[in-house]
């Protein structure tokens, strides 16, 4: 159980790079923000993107790259196909979570697990722009640049410290959708995510999330 636990944990670690954080200034008008992801939340029924994985270990020399296809149907269906370097899928529908490793199938129920559950809560948030969903056992914070929003979330529970001390989400200006998101483990490890090509409320095949 544990393994599976810290399997999802580690997929749901998203991406932003570093470097373009000093960018960032405080955000300006925080209401209006709020205001257009709340628009855009009762608007987005599906996602389908592609995505890029970086997982970061700082005693490692190399970082690990993953690519694949993440769908995300509203409310509560979510599926990440890895393509390279290996395949590998989970797929989270209503309260199961099931992992699909070289034929293995593995599946676990969401619905007596708090911290699955909330980061299944987590990543359809942040899929949709729903931060009113996050706000309640977060210090939010919220900043700008010329392209984008970002927003920076810190867990007060500390059950979820243990495994993670903090999301970064950053939403593009333009459509408002999430293009990257990242979650810090400690002061050095994370796990990032990239997301390219989005689709939004496009049909998505129900055998996907199966």
């Amino acid at each position: 159980m544990r393994d599976i636990n810290i399997g999802v944990i580690l997929w749901l670690l998203l991406c932003l790079s570093v470097n373009s954080y000093s960018q960032m200034v405080p955000m300006e008008n925080r209401d209006a923000f709020l205001k257009m992801l709340e628009k855009n939340t009762g608007s987005v029924k599906s996602i389908e993107s592609n995505f890029e994985q970086v997982k970061h270990i700082d005693i490692f020399n190399d970082d690990v790259t993953s690519k694949g296809t993440f769908y995300y149907q509203s409310p509560d269906k979510i599926a990440m196909n890895y393509a390279n370097p290996v395949k590998y899928s989970m797929i989270i529908n209503g309260d199961q979570l099931k992992t699909v490793s070289n034929g293995k199938i593995s599946t676990i129920s969401l619905s007596n697990n708090k911290m699955m559950k909330e980061l299944q809560t987590m990543i359809s948030a942040c899929m949709t722009g729903d931060i009113s969903a996050l706000a309640k056992g977060y210090k939010v914070g919220y900043f700008e640049d010329e392209n984008g929003y970002f927003v920076t979330l810190e867990p007060e529970s500390a059950a979820i410290k243990s495994y993670i001390t903090g999301f970064r989400i950053y939403f593009d200006k333009k459509s408002v959708l999430v293009e990257r998101l990242r979650i810090d483990e400690g002061a050095e490890d994370y796990t990032e995510y990239k997301f390219s090509g989005q689709k939004v409320n496009t049909a998505i095949n129900g055998e996907i999330f199966k």
